[in-house]
C-alpha cells in the first residue's frame, strides 16, 4: 500500500462523536468502505458508508488509525477532508488562548 502526501483541511470538533471524511477526497484515496452505519446530525439521520483510513499529522509526527464515516463536507461550501470528533480527540489534550485566539494540540 503506498501512502500519499496531500494537505488537507480538518475541523476539530467537540461536538462530533465520530471522525468523518468527504465521500470525494475518500474515493479519491481509494479508501474502501467496510460497512454502513447511521449517524445522526443536525439535519436528521442518514445511513454513510465508513472507512478505515490512517491519517499522518506531520506536526504531531503521528500516525491515526480509525474508522472515518463518509459525508459530504465540501457540498455545504467548508472546504474540508475531515471533521476529527471526541473518537479523536479523547486522546488529545488541546490548549486554547483566549486573548491571541491560538490552539495547540497534543497527543497522549
Amino acid at each position: 500500500m503506498g501512502l500519499s502526501q496531500v494537505a488537507h483541511n480538518a475541523l476539530l470538533d467537540t461536538g462530533a462523536t465520530r471522525n468523518h471524511i468527504d465521500n470525494k477526497i475518500a474515493q479519491g484515496f481509494n479508501l474502501r468502505a467496510n460497512h454502513t452505519d447511521v449517524v445522526r446530525g443536525f439535519d436528521g439521520e442518514r445511513i454513510t458508508p465508513v472507512y478505515p483510513a490512517v491519517v499522518y499529522f506531520p506536526d504531531l509526527d503521528l500516525y491515526y488509525t480509525s474508522q472515518f464515516c463518509g459525508a459530504e463536507l465540501n457540498d455545504r461550501n467548508h472546504q474540508l477532508a475531515m471533521i476529527l470528533g471526541r473518537e479523536f480527540l479523547k486522546r488529545c489534550r488541546l490548549d486554547y488562548n483566549g486573548v491571541t485566539g491560538r490552539c495547540w494540540i497534543s497527543w497522549i
